[in-house]
């Protein structure tokens, strides 16, 4: 059984929160990430502003400054379209597997999987120059072979969070790929 009442981490230390939803043919994961800091954005535009305004670039290079606005402003609309909110995961069982992002946008992005195509479930391991990272990841039959499909891989939950809800998947695979 999975305890949502456990604080997780992710990778990079910031404070996850995992909250688990079962019924008799359904249990679902779900993992809500830090909201995009806005704040950090708005902050770091205004000493960047500052410096420039300290320099004396608005007198004479307006164009730098426009610029340099302009870019700034473009890459906080591309990281808030890129940053997720929000990663489930949906077993429905004898029926399969739903995968869901969501992003700070309100954009959703959706996959799913039939038990048909299901092999198993894994925790694997990547290794980066400077650390080893793990990851959930669904073993989908692909032809002849085998499919690796990870998940969770945006909000990127440590181990002891994974182990938990392997646990619990794996159970489920199990139980359905022996009926």
């Amino acid at each position: 059984m999975f305890d949502d009442r456990t604080r997780y981490l992710n990778v990079y230390g910031n404070q996850l929160k995992v909250t688990y939803n079962h019924g008799t043919i359904f249990e679902e994961y779900v993992i809500d990430s830090q909201p995009f800091l806005f704040e950090r954005w708005l902050s770091c535009t205004v000493f960047l502003t500052a410096i420039f305004l300290h320099l004396g670039l608005h007198h004479h290079h307006t164009h730098i400054l426009a610029l340099l606005c302009f870019v700034l402003a473009i890459l906080a609309l591309i990281k808030l379209h890129t940053k997720v909110k929000k990663e489930s995961l949906l077993i429905v069982k004898t029926v399969g597997l739903q995968i869901t992002t969501i992003f700070a946008t309100g954009r959703k992005s959706a996959k799913f999987i039939s038990w048909e195509r299901i092999q198993g479930v894994v925790i694997n391991e990547t290794i980066t120059m400077h650390q080893v990272l793990f990851y959930l990841a669904i073993l989908l039959k692909y032809g002849h072979g085998t499919e690796i499909l990870p998940i969770f891989q945006h909000t990127l939950p440590r181990l002891d969070c994974l182990k938990n809800i392997y646990k619990s998947i794996h159970q489920i695979v199990n139980k359905v790929q022996h009926d």
